[in-house]
């Protein structure tokens, strides 16, 4: 091997043998190229300088190459039948394999693949530190963490990214900011409607909305009903939304919501 633990050639390629394979490859939190090759090979000759270009490219993933040739044990374990094999591994898990000699678009494809999952790994760490900053009253530093997912990961994570910014709309009482963004929402993601933390951001910025209309004088007449008639639940839930709207307008009221937006970009 040219190398036990230290990358060859570039920062994301290595050599693996038994000394460092579950490092590099199975404890990665990036995603991981196995390249299984044998130096008798020719198609593997031919696939290498190509892969490690592509590879190159994309700094969020890694390159392993496994020589089978001289780790015959990790290639019988990893059921290594045709030269070449390239495995796609993520969080030490099989994500996708191919075998034999690849077009370049079928190359740059499955490159990209892995890519993906690193842009994906990164777009929910961020999520997870915005709900954080929002959650402790950082909405501006909340919005900018959300913005940079929504240009980095809009494809995949847009929709979330946009309903972190449709409630820091709310936390700093812009409901007008808030209900553009919520139409955006509908209008940009439709299939991604049915997602909790979007229909939690979508619900509390549809209440602001209908709840800026009741003044003053119409909660206490809401009042004085329900003091008039306790059954009178048209009027609870009346008077229920204007008050989250008004209590919306301060920060500890999107606190409570946030609570559950963090718990859930756990499992996004």
């Amino acid at each position: 091997l040219r190398h036990n633990s230290t990358p060859a050639e570039s920062e994301n390629i290595f050599d693996v043998g038994a000394a460092n394979f579950m490092d590099i490859v199975m404890a990665s939190k990036d995603p991981v190229i196995l390249d299984c090759y044998a130096d008798w090979c020719q198609p593997c000759k031919e696939l290498a300088p190509r892969l490690e270009k592509a590879v190159k490219q994309n700094p969020g993933v890694r390159l392993a190459k496994l020589d089978t040739d001289k780790e015959p044990d990790i290639a019988s374990q990893i059921q290594v039948e045709v030269l070449p094999t390239l495995y796609l591994v993520h969080e030490g898990k099989l994500v996708d394999k191919v075998t034999g000699s690849l077009r370049d678009a079928e190359l740059q494809a499955f490159v990209q693949k892995a890519a993906g999952l690193g842009k994906s790994q990164s777009a929910n760490e961020l999520l997870i530190e915005a709900g954080k900053l929002l959650s402790s009253a950082q909405t501006e530093d909340a919005a900018a963490v959300y913005k940079q997912v929504l240009e980095t990961s809009r494809e995949s994570h847009g929709a979330i990214a946009m309903a972190g910014l449709c409630l820091c709309a709310m936390a700093a009482g812009d409901h007008g900011a808030a209900g553009t963004l919520a139409a955006s929402i509908r209008k940009d993601f439709p299939n991604s409607l049915g997602d909790p933390i979007v229909t939690q951001a979508l619900a509390a910025a549809d209440i602001a909305r209908e709840s800026s209309t009741v003044s003053d004088t119409e909660v206490q007449d809401l009042e004085k009903r329900i003091a008039a008639d306790p059954n009178d639940h048209a009027a609870r839930l009346s008077l229920a939304t204007a008050c989250f709207g008004r209590q919306a307008r301060d920060h500890h009221s999107i606190v409570v919501l946030h609570h559950c937006y963090i718990i859930l970009c756990y499992f996004i």
